[in-house]
């Protein structure tokens, strides 16, 4: 806010209020200026502990404290509100220019202090979106408003976070079968793996109903007969990674389908989203979409 827009507020303030009009000019003139010297603390706080890093005998909250005759528990408050606007220049710059009240700003403290770093900075990218919220809503309302946003940010990780465990699962097992001497084969995989899997030995198997390859004629099941097909594509397969290393080639078919729902594909992810590969696995509603995958 501009000096001559101080001086402007200040004026409103203690000018004469002889009429309704002039009593609530007043008021949204004081809450203006109110806004305007919490968005001064908030730099002050900040500056002082920049100097604290400078300096280590400083104490940010007895400093604070001393000179605002406050209790160390409302300077460490200041200090943290100052901390949690960091993020959100947006809101910052709100709080300076009148739009917002401290109110709202406490509201942003209380809230990001329960997140992880990581939700914090995913919030973070929706500062402008906050600033724009919070400036027409009453702290009351503003704080409906950020939970759910916060709700949205912790569903996303925890997806996220489900996501990296079934990587971190992720195991392949072999072993010999002592009764029929049989070489066996176990894994688990992530659902993003195992769809590519799954798409590989797929399209050989329908490659190999168009060839010359045909289940030994004991089998008459069609079941074991596609379990037969379908041992002989994963085993050519290995064979044809090892004979093409070094060289790239382009499959024949898309081995991974990715299902998305119209809505997210036309502006963006929303609290339905559905995200699943064609054999019906779900992934995560935050897995990245791109050429590589």
């Amino acid at each position: 806010m501009e000096t001559a827009k101080v001086t402007e507020l200040v004026d409103e303030i203690t000018g004469p209020a002889g009429t309704i009009h002039d009593v609530r000019r007043s008021f949204a003139a004081i809450t203006q200026l109110e806004s305007w010297l919490a968005s001064r603390r908030i730099a002050l706080s900040r500056q002082l502990s920049t100097l604290a890093t400078l300096d280590r005998s400083l104490s940010v909250e007895h400093e604070i404290a001393r000179a605002t005759h406050s209790t160390l528990s409302d300077a460490s408050k200041m200090v943290e509100r100052a901390a949690a606007v960091e993020s959100f220049p947006a809101i910052e710059n709100a709080l300076a220019g009148g739009s917002i009240t401290s109110a709202h700003v406490e509201v942003l403290r209380s809230i990001t202090s329960r997140l992880t770093t990581d939700q914090a900075t995913e919030l973070a990218l929706s500062d402008g979106a906050f600033a724009t919220a919070a400036s027409h809503l009453r702290p009351d309302k503003f704080r409906d408003y950020m939970q759910r946003e916060i709700a949205k940010v912790i569903q996303s990780s925890d997806e996220t976070t489900r996501f990296e465990r079934q990587k971190a699962a992720a195991y392949l097992r072999h072993w010999i079968n002592p009764t029929t001497g049989m070489w066996n084969l176990r894994g688990e995989f992530d659902p993003l793996t195992g769809a590519r899997l799954e798409g590989k030995i797929r399209n050989k198997l329908e490659a190999m109903f168009h060839g010359p390859d045909r289940p030994p004629p004991h089998l008459e099941d069609a079941g074991a007969q596609q379990d037969h097909l379908r041992s002989r594509a994963f085993v050519s397969l290995v064979n044809e990674s090892r004979a093409s290393e070094g060289r790239s080639a382009r499959p024949p078919r898309a081995e991974i389908v990715i299902v998305v729902d119209h809505q997210t594909l036309k502006s963006g992810k929303h609290a339905r989203t559905k995200l699943s590969v064609n054999n019906g696995a779900e992934l995560p509603g935050l897995y990245p979409m791109n050429a590589e995958t």
